[in-house]
């Protein structure tokens, strides 16, 4: 019988991370036969690995991963079948996609859960880089594992359609926390067509008067795709955690990218235009015929790295080991050992939708 494995989040489908770093893992893991389940703090109490990802609500969740490093919590609560097999640990692990240390924000949760953690992941080597700084008085935090997002969409023909119309249709997609990026760099899009792509309920004006929005599905984001010439990625500065999955969807969608310097985007840097936002329109303007085919290469790249079933070995090779600790009379030695260089089975990612696991989480979250 395979360890259960819970991922305890909060948020939903709407929210792209929310599918790269629960959903998309979920069904990977879902399809090697694991027992998998989405759930709130307290919903769920079989000894088994935890997954606390997309951090909403901080105090829950930390009051219930204290609760899970006890056995006789999860003792008094499984059933004969599984208190039989004579193990009820459970191990923690603490999933970080957001640089959120700050102490004007929720960074006094993140230094206690990756202290109380049994193992940290990543989603970028920036983001370990600043788990090392701010935790670096603990085991799991000097050595967090990196495993980054995946590609979640099919790839679309690398298309570009200035030839017939030289007016720029530019698009500009996340979350509305960002807009701030987009307005900074509104001045810079002169003779251009930008479409917006975000949260539903989202009001912007432009000289007086509203700007339209088009509201975030995932149907709306690749409709939006197949409109525009250019996705532009004002962002947070160089020295931003954040992984690039806009980037990568965007080329996955057969579209250039103009995108500020950010080190996730630096392995783009032979294909994307990376820099500022006002010259890198303009370049493309100058360099039209370069487009298609810097789109396909990254393409390639992107198959090459990101694809669905090289990221889904590493969730395996992370559980893999968390089930190792979990078997072991002595988890603070066995922290230290790497998995094996043997590698896991093939796994296969259906590009179908999620939507047995996304019940799952209906139901829990009621």
């Amino acid at each position: 019988m395979k360890t259960p494995i819970r991922f305890v989040n909060y948020s939903g489908l709407s929210m792209a991370s929310h599918r790269y770093r629960t959903l998309m893992p979920a069904q990977l893991l879902d399809n090697l036969g694991y027992d998998v389940k989405i759930c709130r703090a307290d919903q769920e109490a079989v000894p088994g690995i935890y997954i606390f990802s997309k951090h909403f609500n901080p105090k829950e969740e930390y009051v219930f991963a204290k609760k899970l490093k006890d056995p006789n919590f999860t003792a008094a609560n499984v059933t004969s079948v599984i208190a039989g097999e004579g193990n009820n640990k459970s191990i923690v692990i603490f999933d970080i996609c957001d640089n959120h240390f700050n102490p004007d924000n929720i960074g006094s949760y993140y230094k206690e859960m990756v202290n109380l953690a049994d193992v940290v992941v990543c989603s970028t080597e920036k983001m370990k880089e600043i788990v090392q700084k701010h935790c670096s008085d603990s085991e799991q935090g000097r050595n967090p594992w990196v495993i980054p997002d995946s590609y979640e969409f099919p790839e679309r023909i690398p298309r570009f359609d200035w030839e017939q119309n030289d007016m720029t249709s530019i698009l500009w997609y996340g979350h509305p926390t960002n807009i701030k990026h987009l307005q900074r760099v509104w001045n810079d899009l002169g003779g251009s067509n930008l479409m917006i792509i975000t949260k539903e309920g989202v009001q912007l004006e432009v000289d007086g008067k509203p700007f339209p929005i088009v509201p975030y599905s995932i149907d709306s984001l690749l409709w939006g795709f197949a409109q525009c010439d250019i996705t532009i990625i004002p962002n947070a500065g160089s020295n931003s955690a954040k992984g690039a999955n806009r980037m990568i969807e965007s080329i996955r969608q057969g579209v250039f990218v103009v995108a500020e310097p950010m080190p996730a985007y630096e392995e783009f840097r032979d294909w994307m235009y990376i820099g500022e936002i006002k010259e890198g329109i303009e370049w493309c303007r100058q360099n039209k015929a370069e487009l298609q085919g810097r789109i396909q290469k990254a393409q390639e790249y992107i198959v090459k790295e990101y694809n669905p079933t090289k990221t889904g070995e590493r969730w395996q090779r992370l559980i893999l080991m968390a089930d190792k600790l979990r078997n072991t009379p002595n988890p603070q030695e066995e922290k230290k050992e790497q998995p094996s260089g043997k590698e896991p089975a093939t796994m296969v990612l259906s590009q179908e939708s999620y939507n047995d696991l996304h019940q799952l989480q209906k139901q829990a979250q009621g």
